[in-house]
């Protein structure tokens, strides 16, 4: 069995610096296992089974350090973003917002 990689880039750090430089608010988030948000496709959850004493077990949400994780949370992450109304700073599961005022940022 052989998984084909997704080739979905990740953004430069340093274009990311220059989305928020200069701003004057800031609020971060580290979403709470942002990987595992994210399910497998029923027909390929026997790619990430393991096995455990007599039984198999699929895995049934994205596991961190699984070949295309990085590009399926980017991916997500770039869907989610299309639909924010605000400009924000997205790394894998980490968000920045930036504001240059409180009022802004609020």
């Amino acid at each position: 069995m052989i998984t084909e990689k997704q080739t979905y880039l990740l953004p430069l750090v340093a274009d990311l610096h220059d989305t928020v430089a200069g701003k004057n608010f800031y609020s971060s988030f580290d979403l709470f296992a942002g990987f595992h948000q994210i399910p497998i496709a029923p027909e390929d959850r026997h790619k990430t089974a393991f096995h455990h004493a007599q039984w198999t077990v699929p895995v049934q949400r994205t596991p961190m350090g699984a070949c295309s994780a990085p590009s399926t949370m980017t991916r997500a992450m770039d869907e989610v973003k299309r639909t924010l109304s605000f400009q924000i700073l997205i790394y894998l599961d980490d968000l920045i917002i930036g504001s240059y005022t409180e009022e802004e940022h609020l």
